[in-house]
């Protein structure tokens, strides 16, 4: 009696562990990772499972990879300081620029295609910029002057 209980314990802690082993995984079709000097990107084509969940204030994605990144990408020493929040973002993405007035900044919004979105002066220290209507994607925010790009932001866009 006592064998039969030690075996069945002992399976039982095996199937357990074996299970946990699994618990980040999913079978893909198609996937794979992508490194340059100027940054990566790993993609999976087939997930099964994807659920998002929306409140007023944020969004929740529940998958194998989650996109969450806040990096300046490119940036020159200049006496300015730029914020981009919140990011990810879903309506109003916020632009804070310190010193903007010594110099004619503007920001630019480029899909992930390279192709310009929106271009504005920054004329106040913090800028709101509405994306509340593009599609849930990777942007790339430029601050530029008329002569050279000062900060490029990679911005991602959720519901």
């Amino acid at each position: 009696m006592k064998v039969k209980e030690i075996i069945s314990n002992t399976v039982f802690v095996l199937v357990f562990i074996q299970s946990m082993a699994f618990a980040q995984e999913t079978i893909l079709t198609s996937g794979g990772n992508n490194s340059t000097k100027s940054g990566s990107i790993s993609y999976s084509v087939g997930q099964a499972l994807y659920i998002t969940n929306s409140g007023t204030l944020a969004s929740v994605a529940q998958g194998v990879q989650q996109p969450f990144e806040i990096s300046v990408i490119q940036g020159k020493e200049v006496d300015i300081t730029c914020v981009a929040y919140p990011n990810p973002t879903i309506d109003i993405l916020k632009l804070n620029v310190d010193n903007f007035q010594f110099y004619t900044l503007y920001y630019q919004l480029y899909d992930i295609l390279g192709r310009l979105i929106e271009r504005k002066r920054i004329i106040s220290k913090e800028t709101l910029i509405t994306t509340k209507f593009l599609m849930q994607s990777t942007y790339v925010l430029k601050i530029a002057d008329n002569k050279k790009i000062f900060k490029t932001f990679k911005i991602i866009k959720n519901h």
